[in-house]
């Protein structure tokens, strides 16, 4: 899980470095890179990266809620500014958002719901599993 956390990492810094020339030139101007379409395994992993985004989010909310440890909040307010530039890429490509309108706790993608119910059944243990759960995300 890791290994795809960091393939998944690595794709979005290079999507988002490669579009800040086309941003600052927006659509349609010279510097466009929008003008081509995602192919399947791109729009899979970035409709991925948006829900596995969320999931940190909301975990993090969640344990803060339980533990109320500052760093939690705050971590949680970064996870929600990495679903926004997320956001931000699937609108720029027309893509549908996986999230919408979604629930705390609530996933289409099976994998990532059952990892979140997991996450927050390790964090809910103690203190400790609550830091060692944070330090696994």
């Amino acid at each position: 899980m890791k290994k795809l956390s960091i393939s998944c990492i690595t794709v979005l810094a290079t999507l988002v470095c490669a579009s800040m020339p086309a941003v600052a030139a927006g659509p349609g101007e010279p510097g466009d890179l929008y003008a081509g379409q995602l192919d399947q395994t791109e729009t899979n992993q970035l409709l991925y990266m948006r829900e596995e985004e969320k999931l940190a989010r909301d975990v993090y909310i969640k344990l803060h809620a339980l533990w109320d440890r500052k760093a939690f909040s705050n971590i949680a307010q970064s996870e929600q500014r990495h679903m926004d530039a997320m956001l931000k890429m699937l609108t720029l490509y027309g893509i549908d958002d996986p999230v919408g309108d979604a629930a705390e706790g609530i996933f289409t993608d099976p994998i990532l719901q059952d990892l979140y119910d997991d996450l927050v059944t390790r964090g809910s243990a103690s203190v400790l599993e609550e830091f060692y759960t944070g330090a696994w995300i």
